[in-house]
């Protein structure tokens, strides 16, 4: 079973990759990260505005694109791998 992170819970993207991961029989939904939806639940998980509380094999990164660089560096430190998402970056 891997273990899925959701960073950017409750945007559009999440919340179509939050639907398939709990559709999915090898795919467990281990936590959600957005610190403007903190304490919220969603999928039966309570939203989380602490980098440090995400655990699990993978995060999928999909929140605003201002704020990626700064979580990639979160989830490098933590030790999961990361797919980013998030679209709109420019040079």
């Amino acid at each position: 079973m891997i273990q899925v992170v959701i960073s950017g819970a409750g945007g559009k993207l999440a919340t179509a990759i939050a639907d398939a991961v709990v559709a999915a029989d090898d795919l467990e939904l281990t936590g959600l990260f957005n610190p403007k939806r903190a304490g919220q639940t969603m999928y039966g998980t309570t939203v989380s505005g602490d980098h440090d509380a995400m655990t699990g094999d993978v995060v999928v990164e999909t929140a605003h694109n201002d704020v990626v660089l700064e979580n990639l560096g979160h989830w490098q430190a933590n030790g999961l791998a990361a797919v980013v998402g998030t679209s709109g970056f420019t040079p």
